[in-house]
């Protein structure tokens, strides 16, 4: 073989390996991309399982609140009549009567005070 086809040769396996370098560094940087693509894609599986959990348990818990408020709405329901009966919530006929006994009850004490007093200035010792 001759100087020139063997310098021929050289610098078509050169130009070769440049281009094959080039390629290299091009599925290296795609493969860098995937990699990061796939640690993103493995946190956000693991992401949206942990929220899936978290739900479950907002769930479960949320379900025990609503079984317990069930279970004590008779005894709300009695503490809320009992506090009525204790306050004594007036109806407006109740607030009424109210009033109106107590007036009755102040006079019938005046006239008991008055006729306490008559008997005692008309009595004779």
């Amino acid at each position: 073989m001759s100087e020139d086809r063997l310098e021929t040769l050289i610098a078509g396996l050169h130009e070769g390996l440049e281009d094959l370098k080039k390629e290299v560094s091009d599925m290296n940087k795609k493969l860098e991309t995937i990699i990061s693509h796939e640690v993103r894609l493995t946190q956000a599986e693991r992401d949206i399982l942990s929220f899936r959990a978290d739900k479950r348990e907002l769930w479960q818990n949320l379900h025990k609140v609503n079984e317990r408020c069930i279970s004590r709405e008779k005894e709300i329901e009695l503490v809320h009549a009992l506090d009525g009966i204790i306050k004594g919530t007036p109806s407006p006929q109740s607030w009424w009567d109210s009033r109106v006994s107590r007036g009755l009850e102040r006079i019938l004490v005046l006239l008991a005070g008055g006729f306490i007093s008559w008997l005692a200035s008309n009595w004779r010792w």
